[in-house]
């Protein structure tokens, strides 16, 4: 079932879209998503994504900051797409 979402969840999506607003790289097409986790005690982690031979999802970037601050529950993840995109994107292959 799906949930309404909540305050915190709209500020997590405010997030994401700063975090790709701030770093899209529209000439070398190299960063087009971001992320924002919530973890449980609800500290917010961003990341945006990197190309590279195999990639890193904006996801998984920010999921690995959490973890190097020592995080482990995660509450929340939104991702969006493209600069002044309001798109939510749905996880890729690699994030599911």
């Amino acid at each position: 079932m799906f949930e309404e979402l909540k305050e915190e969840d709209f500020y997590l999506i405010e997030k994401a879209k700063d975090i790709i607003k701030a770093n899209y790289d529209s000439e070398n097409y190299r960063h087009t998503v971001g992320c924002a986790l919530r973890c449980a005690d609800g500290e917010i982690y961003l990341g945006v994504n990197v190309y590279l031979a195999h990639g890193a999802c904006g996801e998984m970037i920010a999921m690995g900051s959490a973890i190097t601050a020592g995080k482990r529950e995660f509450e929340c993840i939104v991702a969006i797409g493209g600069d002044n995109s309001d798109m939510i994107y749905s996880p890729c292959g690699n994030c599911r």
